[in-house]
This record gives C-alpha cells, structure tokens and sequence, in this order.
C-alpha cells in the first residue's frame, strides 16, 4: 500500500502557546498553529476520501521541542502539553491509538534546559505504548545556522522517523549517520590545475557512498564534477557539486557535500576525484594533513589532465594528503 506524508511545519515556534491544542476540542484558547495543523488534516483526509481507495491514518511524527527549552516554566510544562497534544492529534484523526513518534532533542548547549525537554519527551514515551521516539543527538547540525540540522542529517531523520513508525520502536543513534571519508585539518590551499585531481584510498569492509564533496572554505563559484574509479578504471559514482548561485550544498569541515544514489564499493582499492580548472578560485589542498575515516586508507595522490572528469590514471606517494579536492560521505553499507 502506498503510503502517503502530510507535511505540515513551522520554525521556531513552541509547544506551550503556538501548537496548544487547547482543553477540550473547538477550544478558542488553541494556538495558531494547532488551529491549522487540524485543517491541513482535514484538507488531506477530504483528498483521500475524493481519491475513491481505502486508507488509514498510520501515524504522526513530532520534531519539536528546542523553542520550549529556552525557558525554565516551558521547558518543565513539557511532558503535559506534549500528553495534550498527543491526545488531541488522536481525536481530529479519529485514532485512539494513532501511533506517534517523537525526536528527542539534542543535548545542544544552545537549548538551555534541553534536557528537561528531552526527559519529557521520553517520560510521555514511556507511558504510551503507541509513542516510540528517534535519537538526534548524533546528528550534525548545520555549520553555517547552528540551531538546525544539515541536509544530510535531516535526511537522515527522515529514515529514523520511517523505521520507527514500520517497526514501532525506539530508534538509537547509530551508523546510519554518513560520515566523512577524510576530515581535512590542514594544508596549503595553492593547488592550481586543469585536469581531474584527487586521491586514491582502500576500503576493507562493505561502504555505501551517500554524498560527493569538493573542498571548499568559502562559497564554491564553480560546479564541479566528482567520480569514483574502482580498480579497473571504471566510474562507479559519479555526481555534480553546485556552485554556490545554483544550489547550496551541505558545508561540513570546509567541504561542500551534495546528495547521490547511494553506491555500494565491495573491499578494495578505488580513485577519487573532481574537475580542477587553472585560474578558477576554487583551488585546493596540496600537502594536507587530516584524519580518514576508520576501513577507509590513503594509498597515493592522483590526476590526469584534461577538460572534463577523467581517470587519474597517474599517482604518487608522499607522507601528506594530495589532492585535497574531493572527498564523500558513506555509511556501512547493508
């Protein structure tokens, strides 16, 4: 059965007044935004009716909660309100035993009583047994706005919220979180080049690549392209990193990331790189130092000249990172 996601979000806004549901339904008192989360179900449950198919509200996801742990009252009037919400989402969706997932919040210095929120969260959790709740605390957030999480760390919530209303259960923190391959620490940024440049690595287990990065401390003014070779020169990942006018990507440690297909790399040796042009103000590191990934092994610095993406079929070895253009995120791969 197919499954359909009524969306319906506002930043920065709290739990106490904004999405109060009120004491009982109808209840003048409800906030703005209780007000029109009961329409927006009303709207879609209208559209599924006219659409002539059977079907059922499955569950509801709440991510909520930082705005509530700026103040001390709030933050400790939590654990009710989130009772009362619960409750009502429940009677305008006519499912008394609608299951509910809750994000906790993370232990951000930023959220000054966040523990207080994050305790109710997972005391309403414990006395419902149709409320499960997803672990964000390992989640990374956004570098450039700090209190939101980035792109890929969303994504990522994404697929804790789905897991946890299919298996109904708590999800924890865990490897399905990408991580960098290298995390650079530091290194000449003089490298200036026309040709495809990068590094080559091993993996000794199973990874899946999730995003494709190319280095960059400010805002990168040119797209560039960013493949993966495996042994026998072929691409076996290959993606587009934007400038900064066309999309933003995900900045994390002075690399820009942007989503891909996720691509499974068996044990082994592999060529990564990206399109450098002479002259373009992206430039990248030579002589790096950084900290790879663990199963994930520097082995040589690679390029090739050329216009466009091209195997690096020429290497060399030195005790630091080159090139330092390229690099991924991965995760374990299933």
């Amino acid at each position: 059965m197919p499954a359909v996601v009524v969306k319906h979000a506002v930043g920065g806004t709290d739990l106490a007044n904004y999405w109060f549901p009120g004491v009982t339904p109808d209840d003048a008192t409800a906030g703005d935004g209780f007000a029109v989360l009961a329409d927006s179900v009303d709207a879609a449950a209208a559209e599924l009716e006219a659409a002539g198919q059977p079907w059922e509200w499955a569950g509801f996801v709440w991510m909520q909660g930082e705005s509530d742990s700026l103040d001390l009252g709030l933050a400790y009037a939590y654990e009710d309100n989130l009772t009362g919400l619960v409750a009502a989402v429940r009677a305008i969706t006519a499912t008394p035993e609608l299951p509910v997932v809750v994000g906790l919040i993370s232990r951000e210095s930023i959220w000054t009583y966040g523990d207080v929120v994050r305790d109710a969260e997972a005391a309403v959790a414990a006395a419902d047994p149709y409320v499960v709740t997803v672990e964000t605390d390992d989640l990374l957030r956004n570098e450039l706005d700090q209190p939101h999480y980035d792109s890929v760390s969303n994504r990522v919530l994404g697929r804790r919220f789905a897991r946890a209303l299919l298996e109904g259960a708590d999800v924890p923190a865990g490897d399905d979180a990408p991580q960098a391959a290298l995390t650079v620490s530091s290194g000449p940024s003089d490298y200036d080049f026309t040709g495809t440049c990068g590094w080559e690595f091993t993996t000794t287990t199973p990874i899946e690549v999730t995003d494709l990065g190319a280095y960059g401390t400010s805002y990168i003014g040119t797209p560039t392209e960013v493949g993966i070779w495996d042994a026998d020169a072929n691409l076996v990942v290959r993606g587009t990193v934007p400038s900064w006018y066309e999309a933003p990507a995900t900045w994390r440690k002075s690399v820009w990331y942007i989503a891909i297909d996720p691509v499974r790399l068996e044990p082994g040796t592999y060529r990564l790189g990206l399109v450098s042009w002479t002259g373009d103000a992206d430039r990248y590191l030579n002589d790096a130092s950084g900290t790879f990934a663990s199963g994930i092994t520097y082995t040589a610095a690679v390029y090739a000249e050329g216009y466009w993406l091209t195997y690096p079929s020429n290497s060399f070895v030195s005790a630091s990172v080159s090139f330092v253009g390229p690099d991924f995120l991965f995760t374990p791969a299933p």
